[in-house]
């Protein structure tokens, strides 16, 4: 089993390089960041990845009509590895368009809440996060308080 400590310290430098690749700062709370810095560590230990200690990564996976999980032990899921699609899509940005609603549905299927969605005069929509300019986790915000509009993803 992997050691905790270890994958801190694994952690520590994926939070750094990835906001040097996509730009992002790091939320100033550092109590807030450490423990969610802590839960990717936990999860990479016990999991084998780095799911989202802030979503139940559970939820996302399938369940039967009786709401029991249909995989055991539970699988990676790309859609709640940190950063999280939610997150690299819509919250730092903290706006994104889409051409129409079927392609926002299509592209957001499983994510458990859209946020605020918007039809635009030109048949596009735009989702507006709750929280527009920080990840779900609050460990990530947008480069010096700048929210760019635009897919992302």
């Amino acid at each position: 089993m992997a050691d905790f400590a270890a994958e801190r310290a694994k952690i520590e430098a994926f939070v750094h390089n990835t906001c040097d690749k996509l730009g992002w700062d790091l939320y100033t709370n550092e109590e807030v960041t450490g423990l969610v810095r802590d839960g990717l560590a936990k999860n990479r230990v016990e999991y084998g990845f780095q799911a989202c200690p802030c979503y139940s990564f559970l939820s996302y996976h399938q369940r039967d009509a009786d709401g029991n999980f249909t995989q055991d032990p539970p699988k990676k899921n790309l859609k709640v590895n940190c950063p999280c699609e939610p997150a690299r899509v819509l919250d730092v940005p903290g706006s994104v368009t889409y051409a129409n609603r079927e392609e926002m549905e299509a592209k957001t299927t499983g994510w458990p809440d859209r946020g605020t969605i918007t039809d635009n005069p030109d048949g596009t929509v735009t989702l507006t996060s709750y929280h527009p300019g920080y990840c779900h986790c609050f460990l990530f915000t947008a480069k010096h308080g700048v929210i760019a509009d635009g897919d992302i993803g």
